[in-house]
């Protein structure tokens, strides 16, 4: 992910085989940032997660 010039790791999953089912469903995720100083901010957003198959649209 890239935010105002600099690049961020963000990590999801694993979701085991079979774990995630197809089709279309509202999702929340919470989203926590902390930077080298060791202040920390946290938020929700909700999104439509598309799964097809083994593939996240």
């Amino acid at each position: 992910m890239t935010l105002n010039n600099g690049q961020y790791v963000g990590t999801v999953g694993p979701f085991p085989a079979g774990t995630l089912p197809s089709g279309e469903r509202l999702v929340t995720a919470t989203i926590t940032a902390r930077d080298a100083a060791g202040n920390q901010q946290t938020t929700t957003a909700n999104f439509t997660l598309v799964a097809s198959g083994w593939c996240l649209i």
